[in-house]
């Protein structure tokens, strides 16, 4: 499933960092809090659009990758 979702943020094609997330996603650390996706992302110096987006999105904890990935997919 994990490579349906990062094919898909590939294919986006909306904010130029949309098909980047893909390779932020592969170095968080999970379970984690919205927070603290957001502050690693942040870290790892992700622009702006893409913080934005991850902070707008209505669920506040992920399970792993493929939960944060396809939350954010259906929240873009």
């Amino acid at each position: 499933m994990f490579d349906k979702v990062k094919n898909a943020l590939g294919n986006a094609g909306e904010l130029g960092s949309i098909g980047d997330i893909k390779q932020y996603a592969e170095d968080l650390n999970f379970p984690a809090s919205k927070d603290e996706v957001v502050s690693q992302l942040q870290t790892k110096g992700a622009d702006d659009g893409l913080i934005s987006k991850v902070k707008e999105i209505g669920q506040d904890y992920f399970s792993d990758q493929n939960d944060f990935l396809s939350t954010f997919m259906t929240n873009r």
